[in-house]
């Protein structure tokens, strides 16, 4: 009992957390990383670097140096590249990459001594490199990643971290156990869900156009807070299914695809992926152990 009101004590929050983004605002791709309970600041750091490294690898960025040398070719030849589609954004962000690397940004103070101007992401703070940034939410034993760069598909991009993982065996993590990749997000509404679940399908077969052909799909549904679970999810997961192209039959054991959904109280990401049973549900620990059970196999 609470002795000051002499109420009974609210219960205490649950693994997940009562609404545990609260502070997070859907839109873009996202990751989500479960980890160590104590260790999500930890875990953040260490898969923002390695995706950042990663991320280097299959989508370079240019420097400033070819930048100015395209638009010195602009110049000679009278044309401009600026006005093709997505340059600006490139342009732009290698402005801003130059300018952190002269000089630190500080906080901006207003009012009283400690007290910080708010950012524009409220919630969110950089880790690893500008590729990325933490998503602050309230929730036990998991972190968000937010992906800042349009270049990078995290759905590719965990795919490809985990196939790497697997082959090698190599633990470029201490505290993380999965990372899920969303390359759209949402509020919790189940309206919202299946508008953004067919935008998320739609995007990836036009990026993807081989995969149109047919195979084998699943539906992986999880809520990972108690409110979630008011929502209909088999309404969800039919929408889901009509959605996907023809050719495409259910497999829940061994799916080609797998359609991710999870639900962290308002928040909702969504994702397909590929081999995702087959890479362990990308969990990091566990294709670890694949690899040395089969390295010390005769």
């Amino acid at each position: 009992f609470d002795r000051t009101h002499n109420f009974p004590a609210q219960p205490k929050r649950g693994k997940w957390g009562n609404n545990p983004c609260a502070n997070v605002t859907p839109g873009g791709p996202v990751i989500l990383i479960t980890c160590d309970d104590t260790k999500e600041k930890k875990a953040a750091i260490e898969v923002s670097c390695w995706l950042t490294a990663v991320a280097d690898e299959m989508y370079p960025r240019d420097s400033v140096a070819q930048i100015k040398d395209r638009d010195e070719k602009d110049e000679d030849t009278g044309t401009s590249s600026k006005c093709e589609p997505g340059s600006v954004a490139d342009d732009l962000e290698a402005e801003l990459r130059a300018l952190r690397q002269q000089k630190p940004s500080k906080p901006k103070m207003q009012g009283g001594a400690g007290q910080e101007k708010p950012s524009d992401n409220q919630g969110e703070s950089t880790a690893g490199g500008e590729r990325f940034v933490t998503s602050n939410i309230d929730g036990k034993a998991m972190t968000m990643l937010r992906s800042k760069d349009p270049k990078v598909n995290v759905s590719a991009l965990l795919t490809r971290v985990m196939r790497d993982t697997l082959e090698t065996g190599v633990q470029n993590t201490r505290f993380t156990n999965r990372v899920l990749p969303f390359t759209h997000s949402c509020f919790t509404k189940i309206d919202l869900i299946k508008t953004t679940a067919e935008e998320a399908v739609n995007s990836f077969f036009a990026s993807e156009p081989s995969e149109s052909k047919g195979g084998k799909f699943a539906v992986s549904w999880k809520c990972r807070s108690g409110k979630s679970n008011k929502l209909d999810k088999m309404e969800g997961i039919k929408h889901i299914a009509q959605c996907m192209p023809e050719g495409y039959v259910v497999d829940l054991n061994n799916p080609d695809i797998t359609v991710l959904v999870n639900v962290i109280g308002r928040f909702t990401g969504i994702g397909l992926i590929r081999d995702y049973k087959r890479l362990s549900e990308f969990n990091v620990r566990t294709l670890i152990e694949r690899h040395e059970k089969k390295s010390d196999a005769p």
